[in-house]
Formats: C-alpha cells, structure tokens, sequence
C-alpha cells in the first residue's frame, strides 16, 4: 500500500527544489546573476514558498538579447562541455529561443513527452 506524502512534505521538496534551482543559476549562469543582482535580489531571500514571488520574472526578450550575446548565456558553466543537442523554437510568439542540452537532458525530454502520448 502506497502511502502519499503530506501537503507539509510536498510543500517542504517544493521549496528545497526551488532553493536548488536558485542557486544553480546564481552560482552557475552569468546572465541569471546579472539579472538577479540589477534586480537586487539573492537566491538567500527565498525562505519559504511566499518568498518565490520575490524572484525576478525573465522574458523571452531577455532570454534572445543574452543568447544574441553569447548562445550558451542561460546554460550553467558545469554544463556547457557536455551539450550534444540544441533546439530552436519556432518563433510563433515572434521570439525565436534556442534551448541546449546534453544526450542525457534529451533523453529525458524525450521520455516526457513520450509518456503524453
């Protein structure tokens, strides 16, 4: 018999995994601590699920003029040797984006999308 976690639990893996996520992009994407820091934010502000509304809100905009710059800009540091892939969105909302990422990252998106079908 399967037990489910509590809403406490679920909501505690929820803001440890945005803590994670937060400061992988701080420590590891220059274009995530430029940004962060024009908008005088530290992934340390965020202590509980409320806080996550404090983080600053990216655009496609923003994500194309830093991949204009430099195309790895929004892949972390520890990540770029290992990129085999990249994909480019088709533009329809006017905004084309390239998305990057390593044979294993594919293969998950893959699986993802494979279990909708």
């Amino acid at each position: 018999m399967k037990i489910r976690k509590t809403q406490e639990k679920i909501k505690k893996k929820q803001l440890s995994r945005i803590i994670k996520i937060l400061n992988l992009a701080y420590s590891e994407s220059d274009f995530y601590r430029h940004f962060y820091d024009e908008n005088n934010f530290h992934p340390s502000q965020v202590k509980t699920l409320e806080d996550f509304e404090a983080v600053p809100i990216i655009n496609r905009k923003l994500i194309q003029d830093a991949q204009l710059n430099d195309p790895y800009a929004l892949v972390p540091k520890s990540k770029r040797t290992g990129i085999s892939w990249h994909q480019t969105t088709s533009g329809s909302s006017g905004l084309p984006i390239t998305i990057y990422a390593s044979r294993s990252e594919r293969l998950r998106i893959l699986g993802v999308i494979l279990r909708g079908y």
